[in-house]
């Protein structure tokens, strides 16, 4: 069964997948590490935008 997930804040910083995986890619592009995987093998994948603020939103969407 497919799992398909929805961020309940900020949207458009995380990518959503149907896997049971979180993935935090700390300055690496999201879209970069969105390329090289399928859909099925992802749940989220998320960066951390700023080591003041960027955490605190990026776990909020992950959570």
């Amino acid at each position: 069964m497919e799992r398909y997930y929805k961020p309940l804040y900020k949207p458009n910083q995380v990518f959503c997948g149907s896997g049971q995986t979180a993935i935090v890619t700390g300055w690496t592009l999201k879209g970069t590490v969105k390329k090289k995987l399928e859909e099925h093998e992802y749940g989220a994948i998320g960066q951390l935008y700023s080591a003041t603020r960027g955490i605190n939103f990026l776990v909020r969407n992950l959570l």
